[in-house]
């Protein structure tokens, strides 16, 4: 009986070395733009396109930035969401504004668990953790919009950064 434990332990270590196997080399980047089927992406899903603000605006035509926004300002497309993302400061916090036509969805990319205020024209959200994240969205004209706050966030800054959106977007 010893034998044969002993003959299957020999044989479940010899399986298991033989599964470890070297693992090829990185794959090239061309590989991955073959793979991905496009020429921005990086082979994961919904890769993030950086662009410069006159490449953003002469595709996607909206480059609004409120005026006390620190000049590092991010330009993306988020390929395969159609997401479009535009990225921000101020007062050291930065902000994301994203915005998507298509149906009424969160399209924010935050999952936290909120406190939830609606108004007229948005959905207030709240981190009810220690993170005082916030994010603010509305549906207007068949296109989400959302702007979130990393930290800091309070009902009153998200109210006022959105309203300089909303009428940039909206009116």
């Amino acid at each position: 009986m010893k034998k044969i434990v002993c003959l299957l332990l020999s044989l479940a270590f010899i399986f298991a070395l033989t599964a470890c196997q070297k693992v090829p080399d990185a794959v090239e980047t061309d590989d991955i733009t073959e793979m991905s089927g496009n020429d921005g992406g990086n082979g994961i899903a919904n890769p993030l396109i950086e662009m410069t603000k006159d490449e953003f605006e002469s595709k996607y035509g909206a480059t609004f930035v409120p005026e006390d926004a620190d000049e590092n300002v991010v330009y993306i497309y988020i390929n395969g969401t159609d997401i479009k993302e535009i990225i921000f400061t101020r007062s050291d916090v930065k902000y994301t504004f994203r915005y998507k036509e298509g149906n009424e969805e969160d399209i924010s990319g935050m999952y936290c668990e909120w406190n939830t205020e609606k108004t007229d024209n948005y959905s207030i959200n709240l981190d009810k953790g220690d993170e005082k994240a916030g994010m603010i969205s509305w549906y207007y004209n068949e296109t989400n919009y959302s702007i979130s706050m990393n930290s800091k966030s309070d009902k009153e800054t998200l109210v006022k950064v959105a309203d300089q959106y909303y009428d940039a977007y909206c009116k």
